[in-house]
């Protein structure tokens, strides 16, 4: 009697198996199948982001940023590149420019020059119009692609990085003067996309992101520095996310001077091994190149 009523229990704990979650298995998941992993949203911290090693990222943005998109994919600043080092996890940095019909458009310079093919005819981007630069320039094709694309306009291409990932970071840099009204509007480009929580506005002028701080004092900004050093004490209140510093004015001492003021501060522009060891002997906190898979190959190994 009593051993009957001893298998009966001991088939009964087979059965109902107390010590297991609802879940399934022991660990809560079904046997055989992982967890979904968590939802992200636009805001997702740092810490959600890819990274390239836990040395390499630290708190905040990503550590390597993707020069105007970066070259190892496609050519500089098209949406193509973008889209590309937005879905490997890396920073972005662009510059935007305005045809002299208010069309925001993303080339580097003036003259239409950098990584693009205009036919031989000069151009002016503040003098064209956004259907004749349409027209006239196509990106120029790179041994890993072929192909060549129409000028990227800004709102487009904010939104496709925004599609493309989730979390990549964004760091757009105002090129020309803009009054207030042209401000808002810039800045309304990057919220509209979904972008607030994941931007850094730049510009190698003071005044223009002291503007972006007045209209949108919760977005980061970024100062570009290069040819001469601005005295670090003299930054101290403009109250900078932080400060990209051209490789050939950089020091460890001016780095730490910047660093002092809470500010991050990105080295460029940094395309080899040689130079990627010399940013982390100068404590950088970001680097900025036009190979930041080869930068993130170079920091996995070590």
């Amino acid at each position: 009697m009593a051993a009957g009523v001893a298998v009966a229990l001991i088939a009964t704990l087979l059965i109902w198996r107390p010590w297991q979650s609802a879940g399934g298995s022991a660990s809560g998941a079904v046997p055989g199948t992982q967890p979904p992993a968590p939802s992200m949203s636009a805001s997702a911290s740092s810490s959600s982001r890819p990274s390239v090693s836990a040395r390499a990222y630290p708190s905040g943005p990503d550590a390597v940023w993707a020069h105007r998109g970066g070259l190892e994919e496609h050519q500089f600043e098209t949406e193509e590149a973008m889209e590309a080092a937005a879905r490997a996890g890396f920073g972005i940095e662009t510059d935007v420019r305005y045809t002299s019909d208010g069309v925001a458009v993303l080339i580097h310079d003036e003259a239409a020059t950098k990584g693009l093919d205009c036919g031989g005819k000069d151009i002016q981007v503040s003098k064209t119009t956004w259907a004749t630069l349409q027209k006239t320039c196509r990106s120029k094709p790179t041994a890993t692609d072929p192909h060549s694309y129409e000028v990227p306009r800004f709102a487009a291409t904010m939104e496709s990085i925004a599609a493309a990932s989730r979390t990549a970071w964004v760091y757009p840099e105002i090129k020309t003067d803009l009054n207030e009204a042209q401000t808002r509007k810039f800045l309304g480009v990057l919220i509209d996309a979904g972008l607030r929580n994941r931007v850094a506005v730049t510009s190698s002028s003071r005044e223009r992101l002291a503007l972006v701080r007045k209209l949108e004092p919760t977005l980061p900004t970024v100062l570009f520095v290069s040819r001469k050093r601005v005295d670090a004490a003299e930054l101290a209140g403009d109250k900078l996310w932080g400060v990209a510093v051209e490789k050939g004015v950089a020091t460890k001492a001016y780095v730490q001077q910047l660093q002092a003021n809470g500010s991050k501060v990105v080295l460029w522009l940094l395309n080899d091994q040689q130079q990627f060891e010399w940013a982390e002997k100068l404590g950088a906190d970001n680097v900025l190149t036009d190979f930041p898979d080869a930068y993130r190959t170079w920091s996995g190994a070590r």
